[in-house]
């Protein structure tokens, strides 16, 4: 939702999709209210598509959607994630839940990625930008809890250096994009948030999807050629982050307080886990 509402502040028109229907209809709602605000026609720059990542004719169907609404694709993101509900040993995750978490992040990716590569490439002569998203694990290292959702993420590297040395002298550019720590369903839908070590962790250098996507779009709208790496929150920024929070106190209770109560901006709703639901506000309710 964050990012389609800074490509819709920067003038663009946008395509979503989501498996829930009515998740779906809110967040086009609350899309075109955002533009309606500034007197244009919101039925002309926000379009919605129920889809599923990861069945191939869903996929499909959206790409011509998106084409059919829109005129042509210039950008298109893969930013759909799933982890188990649960974090813990791989052993005790039930197989659906794997192959749930292995079918979104993965499949979905590469389903997405063959979809708008596709599309952009009838798109001569400027093609477009494909852009997949990288997680916790991404770098190789270990992720004890959400192993699944970790190995998704370290196929990643591999996945983009053959799609650009697939694509070398073409018109579509293959990218990846790192929105760091987020505070979003993903990263608080497992319970995570409820244990003290984390409070400070998230306060630290964790970021509201807003901000997170206040950075990446003029870079994904700037982007030219193939295999660029967009970061938001480097290696570097989150060790120093990280040192300031636990030695010095900065910025130790951003998000969260000390007893982990969520700290909560005024208009804003909240879900149980503590994320924000952007496509609602205590105004419309």
């Amino acid at each position: 939702f964050a990012l389609a509402a800074e490509f819709l502040a920067a003038g663009d028109v946008v395509t979503i999709c989501g498996r829930s229907k009515e998740a779906l209809d809110a967040a086009v709602e609350a899309l075109r209210a955002t533009v309606s605000e500034g007197g244009e026609d919101s039925a002309e720059r926000v379009f919605g598509r129920v889809a599923d990542v990861s069945d191939p004719g869903s996929v499909e169907a959206l790409a011509e959607f998106a084409v059919g609404s829109m005129g042509r694709i210039d950008v298109w993101i893969n930013n759909a994630g799933y982890t188990t509900p649960a974090r813990g040993p791989l052993p005790d995750a039930s197989a659906d839940e794997l192959v749930r978490v292995v079918q979104t992040n993965l499949v979905g990716s590469l389903l997405g990625t063959r979809a708008a590569a596709r599309a952009m490439r009838a798109q001569l002569p400027s093609g477009g930008h494909v852009f997949n998203m990288d997680g916790a694990g991404v770098g190789g290292n270990s992720t004890p809890g959400f192993a699944a959702y970790g190995a998704t993420k370290r196929a990643l590297p591999q996945l983009m250096s053959s799609l650009v040395a697939e694509g070398k002298g073409g018109v579509v550019g293959f990218h990846t994009l790192s929105p760091g720590m987020v505070l979003t369903d993903l990263l608080l839908g497992d319970g995570t948030q409820e244990r003290p070590a984390a409070w400070r962790v998230f306060s630290a250098i964790a970021e509201e999807p807003e901000t997170v996507a206040r950075s990446l779009v003029p870079r994904i709208r700037a982007v030219r050629g193939t295999g660029k790496y967009v970061r938001f929150l480097t290696i570097p920024r989150a060790v120093g982050r990280l040192a300031a929070a636990f030695l010095l106190g900065v910025n130790a209770t951003r998000h969260f307080e000390k007893d982990g109560t969520r700290v909560k901006k005024e208009g804003m709703v909240y879900r149980e886990n503590g994320s924000r639901d952007l496509s609602r506000s205590e105004k419309a309710e």
